[in-house]
């Protein structure tokens, strides 16, 4: 049985084993705390993997909604302690 350990987001991101375990961390971190806030930064990840990159519109708004998605979950959830 694999045991969990904690951290906060700040460690797990600095965290060399956590990222040799995770193919994407923040996503991880975001589906693990399943907030408001970790949500939509998981649609704003959906919508940018799944986005047409050939218009440029659309990519544009996409990856700005996807780094403003990324701040506001880094800023409300850095000392927030997780279990991985």
């Amino acid at each position: 049985m694999p045991t969990k350990i904690k951290m906060t987001v700040t460690e797990a991101l600095n965290n060399d084993v956590v990222f040799e375990k995770y193919s994407n961390v923040m996503l991880t971190l975001a589906t693990t705390i399943e907030d408001d806030v970790s949500l939509a930064f998981c649609r704003a990840f959906a919508d940018l993997s799944t986005v047409d990159t050939d218009n440029e519109n659309a990519f544009e708004t996409c990856a700005y909604a996807f780094r403003a998605a990324e701040i506001a979950f880094l800023a409300r959830h850095k000392n927030t302690v997780v279990a991985l």
